[in-house]
């Protein structure tokens, strides 16, 4: 059973034995068809949050409603946008908004996730931009097949097999790889002994 103190909180979920009703109401509503996708995301997650069934955990699953919706939809097919956190990167815009959408206004919050899949879709194309270039920087740093790499740091950690790895037949358990923490001239290749 949830306690909820009504002078602490900003806002105060419905009564125990109401929540049920709520949450059907509000999977009868993510699953239509009839409404904008954006639209649809923005109230869902404002419903859920509104409702807050748990006692732990409601943020976590209504940005998660999010993505689901788009998903649903056919907005998102192979990606996660981070809306959610465009959206709450105007914290008290977003608090306000969510405020207004209790109160029966939900024209800030549908707003606020239009704006914010603004900003998240141009995010994620710099991201996804930055991630494409990884492999061309891991080369230039590594050095290219054949050639001697410039030592960049004289530091490293590198995980070793040694040679007396085995299973044990009584009990299938594998002896664990030894560990070198020091000066990467220190450390031999990866299955040497070499201290």
């Amino acid at each position: 059973m949830r306690t909820v103190s009504a002078r602490s909180s900003a806002a105060v979920p419905p009564p125990p034995r109401t929540v049920g009703g709520y949450l059907d109401d509000l999977i009868g509503y993510a699953n239509r068809d009839d409404v904008g996708a954006m639209e649809q995301a923005a109230i869902v997650h404002g419903q859920f949050e509104s409702v807050h069934p748990f006692t732990d955990g409601n943020g976590r699953i209504g940005r998660a409603l999010i993505n689901t919706v788009l998903r649903q939809r056919g907005v998102t097919t192979k990606v996660v946008i981070p809306l959610a956190s465009a959206v709450v990167a105007r914290r008290d815009d977003y608090f306000r908004a969510l405020g207004d959408y209790r109160d029966g206004d939900a024209t800030g919050l549908v707003a606020a996730f239009t704006r914010g899949s603004t900003i998240a879709a141009r995010e994620s194309r710099v991201t996804a931009d930055r991630l494409a270039a990884l492999p061309e920087q891991w080369r230039d740093e590594a050095g290219r097949p054949g050639e001697v790499a410039p030592q960049r740091r004289s530091w490293t950690v590198s995980l070793r097999t040694p040679s007396s790895l085995r299973r044990t037949p009584r009990t299938g358990s594998v002896a664990p790889p030894q560990v070198c923490m020091r000066r990467s001239t220190d450390c031999g290749p990866a299955g040497s002994s070499a201290p």
